[in-house]
């Protein structure tokens, strides 16, 4: 079938390629997802900000610029990734979903008219936007692949990680960080993120807190993130906003990976499906190291493979035979 994508504005652009050295978790998810799916038989072409000239990568997906979109030309299946705008235009596609990565403020019924399917990557995503019609409506969650992040090798005794957007709790864990080296003596933090994407005034104001003893900066690339992930013997997410990660990039690679992740809760958060156990930061900071298990835990990670044999394919199928 012919998928044509059509994503956000981002700014500063990025490449497909980009996955070897750094991405964020949308710009990976687009990434894998459309390579799965032309292994499953699908012909697909993003729409993005590109940066550089389009291209066929060697998976067979074609990458474009954001302005060539074309509403108006005819497609099997047009999915909008995180974005509305393409809502706002007559669109001639078979099958129209909307990929929402996000918690939205809610829709037109007219601009509701426009898509067919809703996709929510959990219960709690789909609890925080009842708006959505039911019949339209459909969960589903995110992949991590599983043969890659997997335990590998010996831990790093007191190796902790933060590897997420720094507005994710992080000057809540460096300001705390004095305490917490008194309480977990010897614990080592390294800090991994692409600081360009930060404003100059907020990197004058982190400077300081960065440069407390035991705290380290990294822009690792995608393999060396992964070692990090397997040696590490904790992992920081302290989620100030419970709407900012609906599935958990981070702390899931990183159980699978071994490491133990601190969270503020599982409760009230995106987290509630995605994390089967963690340490509460609150007690974190009373010394304990001691592991909750989630109760509310459900999505069990699957790749990329599989969640498009039975869950993407299945939908656009079963929309072929309506």
């Amino acid at each position: 079938m012919d998928i044509r994508v059509v994503t956000n504005q981002i700014a500063n652009g990025w490449h497909p390629s980009d996955l070897d050295t750094f991405l964020g978790a949308n710009e990976e998810t687009l990434v894998l997802w459309s390579r799965a799916m032309v292994k499953a038989g699908h012909a697909v072409t993003v729409h993005t900000s590109l940066r550089g000239t389009e291209c066929s990568d060697a998976q067979g997906v074609w990458w474009r610029k954001l302005e060539r979109f074309n509403p108006a030309s005819y497609c099997d299946v047009l999915i909008s990734f995180k974005t509305r705008a393409a809502w706002l235009f007559p669109t001639n596609a078979g099958l129209r979903i909307h990929w929402s990565n996000d918690v939205e403020t809610p829709w037109s019924n007219g601009l509701m008219r426009q898509v067919d399917k809703f996709i929510v990557l959990s219960e709690y995503h789909a609890e925080r936007m009842p708006w959505v019609p039911y019949d339209k409506m459909e969960i589903i969650p995110l992949s991590i692949d599983p043969t890659v992040y997997k335990p590998c090798g010996e831990k790093e005794c007191g190796l902790a990680i933060y590897a997420t957007s720094p507005d994710r709790g992080l000057e809540t864990l460096l300001t705390d960080w004095q305490r917490i080296q008194t309480l977990h003596p010897g614990l080592r933090l390294v800090v991994t993120y692409d600081w360009n994407r930060t404003s100059q005034q907020f990197r004058d104001h982190m400077k300081p807190l960065l440069a407390q003893d035991g705290v380290s900066r990294a822009t690792p690339s995608t393999s060396e993130m992964l070692g990090l992930f397997q040696r590490a013997e904790y992992y920081f997410h302290l989620l100030n906003n419970p709407d900012s990660d609906l599935f958990g990039f981070g702390p899931t690679k990183a159980i699978l990976c071994g490491a133990k992740a601190i969270l503020p809760s599982v409760h009230g958060n995106g987290f509630r499906s995605t994390v089967p156990e963690y340490i509460p930061y609150a007690d974190f900071l009373r010394g304990s190291v001691k592991t909750v298990k989630n109760q509310e835990w459900r999505t069990v990670v699957q790749g990329w493979d599989e969640i498009v044999s039975e869950r993407w394919s299945n939908l656009i199928s079963n929309k072929e035979a309506a």
